[in-house]
């Protein structure tokens, strides 16, 4: 019961903290209305995420990406101090109440135009990269040579690391050791139905323990968390953009912490 206590002042406090930052001066930042809301969405996200932990203590969701209506991202002001203030709310708040976050919280922003203008939605996950960490990279990896689906040889033996991709922040797709193709051909393993997308547009392999993007020379080009890129190791939060399609990168936390290894790859 002391447990369950203290979770919910934990969220009583960050949802009030959230609405005091709102009512301080950031309701500018979120028109329509919608600062309430989305201190609720964010409280409750947390709080769903949490994830309690053998030596007693709580882990915290350390990633929040925040779904919007394109008109709304467009009507954001100040949208960097909105994301920015309420990064470190979450951190000042978690620290406050002795929850652990695997990284300090971040907080992104992606858009989906299937919502209505004004409605926001909000995702959490657990990453132990860095927001800023770019994976450098000395292991080449040729996806495209490997149509028929085998699994790459660096790879054999080592376990899925419970990973998964949010599809339009509406379905889950679970990552095996074979990992998958995306694409527009209704061959691929995960079809995304949009003109933009090339027919065999990009792949996520399992390499050396770490899931992997590459992009196979698409039309639109893949995007990691807004940056184009021909190949990139995935950390759990990571937003995919390819075309107007978007994916975000999840994985269980109890894996991440069991997670010490490093991939470095080429260009």
């Amino acid at each position: 019961m002391g447990a369950v206590n203290r979770l919910q002042n934990v969220m009583a406090q960050l949802e009030s903290r959230l609405q005091a930052f709102f009512e301080g001066g950031a309701a500018r930042l979120v028109p329509g209305g919608e600062c309430t809301g989305l201190a609720q969405r964010l409280a409750a996200a947390m709080q769903a995420g949490i994830q309690p932990q053998p030596d007693g203590s709580l882990l915290a969701p350390n990633v929040y990406t925040l779904i919007v209506h394109p008109a709304l991202e467009c009507a954001l002001p100040e949208k960097a101090g909105l994301i920015n203030g309420l990064a470190a709310i979450l951190q000042r708040i978690g620290e406050e109440a002795s929850l652990r976050f695997l990284t300090p919280p971040v907080v992104r922003m992606i858009t989906d135009a299937r919502l209505s203008p004004q409605e926001i939605q909000v995702l959490t996950t657990f990453s132990q990269a860095d927001a800023g960490d770019t994976s450098a990279l000395s292991l080449v990896y040729n996806p495209a040579a490997d149509s028929a689906g085998r699994v790459d040889p660096a790879s054999r033996g080592l376990k899925p690391s419970g990973a998964f991709l949010i599809v339009d922040g509406i379905r889950t797709v679970s990552l095996t050791r074979q990992g998958l193709t995306i694409g527009r051909r209704s061959d691929m393993s995960l079809v995304l139905e949009d003109v933009h997308i090339s027919r065999v547009h990009a792949q996520i392999r399992l390499v050396q323990g770490r899931y992997v993007i590459f992009d196979l020379d698409s039309n639109a080009g893949t995007y990691v968390n807004g940056k184009r890129v021909t190949q990139c190791i995935l950390h759990a939060g990571d937003v995919i953009s390819l075309a107007e399609v978007q994916l975000v990168f999840g994985q269980e936390a109890s894996r991440l912490l069991d997670d010490t290894q490093e991939l470095i790859l080429e260009t």
